[in-house]
């Protein structure tokens, strides 16, 4: 686990990124449906019907729904983010360092692809 983007009720997920053995780094992310389906990538766009249509299946059932979704990406690319990052984690002010790191994860949870 290279790291994890905590819960925040601003953004209404969390992600991980994880570089696996064979050197490929992903970004894992779950979070509400109605913030995750605006956070996939265009090539998704063909399943949005279907997606819709099994998330009103789960939640008139009254089940609570959430959306998986992913990306590849370079390991520069995420050494790149992980120095941005910890920079704004060292921010001494506190509302400043939250929008900060806020961003940080925004910059990532992006051009998702689903997994569910």
């Amino acid at each position: 686990v290279l790291s994890m983007l905590e819960f925040s009720s601003e953004r209404q997920r969390m992600s991980v990124i994880i570089r696996w053995p064979n050197g490929k780094v992903k970004l894992y992310c779950k979070g509400s449906d109605a913030i995750m389906l605006g956070l996939l990538a265009k090539e998704e766009e063909p399943l949005l019907v279907k997606i819709d249509d099994q998330l009103l299946h789960y939640s008139t059932g009254g089940l609570r729904t959430l959306v998986f979704g992913y990306r590849e990406m370079e390991l520069e690319e995420w050494e790149e983010w992980d120095d941005w990052y910890q920079n704004a984690a060292l921010e001494s002010d506190f509302e400043a360092r939250e929008k900060e790191m806020v961003e940080c994860a925004k910059m990532l949870e992006q051009d998702l692809r689903y997994l569910g």
